[in-house]
């Protein structure tokens, strides 16, 4: 009985927020089978996750316990590797797939990738730890996880629009490549920017005080408010990506 209890507890938040996300999906819906492939995929990457972000804990760990070594820690040695495999999914099984004809269908692979992520971290926590970890996990670390991917989806949504409108047959060969050119630097925004906002936000959740905490607290109300309109107007102005 208790198992269940934990585990009710560690997945009821990762899929309720995969149902909010998805059910913005205004003009044509994802297939729930391949999202549902893409959010188990997402719960496979924490094995080489795990193994790439021991070897960066080895590496960086001649920088000692101090300021540098926690910078780098959260920013390369955890947000930069569970973004980038996050991300890998996406460019792998979604990008060229017929499914992905709009650009607000990025975020929902993104967040369902992510989130298969998160509903497996969870579920070793509140194993490890208790039960009194999924309450705080889930007004923190689910919706933290969900806001990064948002972003992902974001620029790979405009990647994706970019490379569209590169096909239009009046372009000209340089206006073409320029557009190419944009599309390429949303891809690195689409890895970039989750990155940074990961990487800040286990960094000032590893500062103890008064003043961290107070700026850990400004920084996710306002990532969250930022991150629903994110999604309310990208679903409400949604673009096709494919003819």
């Amino acid at each position: 009985m208790a198992t269940l209890i934990f585990m009710y507890a560690a997945l009821i938040p990762p899929l309720f927020l995969m149902w909010m996300v998805y059910r913005q999906d205004k003009v044509e819906r994802e297939p729930v089978g391949l999202v549902l492939q893409v959010f188990l995929l997402g719960c496979i990457i924490p094995v080489p996750v795990i193994f790439v972000e021991s070897l960066f804990e080895s590496i960086l760990s001649i920088f000692g316990n101090g300021f540098l070594y926690q910078l780098l820690e959260n920013f390369i040695g955890v947000a930069l590797v569970e973004e980038f495999f996050k991300y890998l999914i996406l460019r792998i099984r979604i990008w060229n797939h017929k499914e992905f004809n709009y650009r607000f269908d990025a975020i929902v692979y993104a967040v369902a990738a992510s989130l298969g992520f998160a509903a497996v971290e969870n579920i070793a926590y509140v194993f490890n730890f208790g039960i009194q970890v999924a309450f705080s996990r889930a007004l923190l670390a689910i919706p933290g996880h969900t806001i990064f991917a948002i972003f992902m989806g974001l620029y790979l949504g405009k990647a994706k629009y970019c490379v569209y409108i590169s096909k239009k047959e009046e372009l000209d060969p340089r206006t073409r490549n320029n557009v190419l050119a944009r599309s390429r630097h949303y891809r690195r925004l689409a890895l970039l920017v989750p990155v940074l906002l990961h990487g800040f936000y286990d960094f000032v959740l590893s500062i103890d005080g008064i003043l961290p905490a107070l700026l850990f607290l400004a920084f996710v109300i306002i990532m969250d408010i930022i991150s629903i309109r994110t999604v309310s107007q990208t679903g409400l102005h949604d673009t096709s990506v494919q003819d």
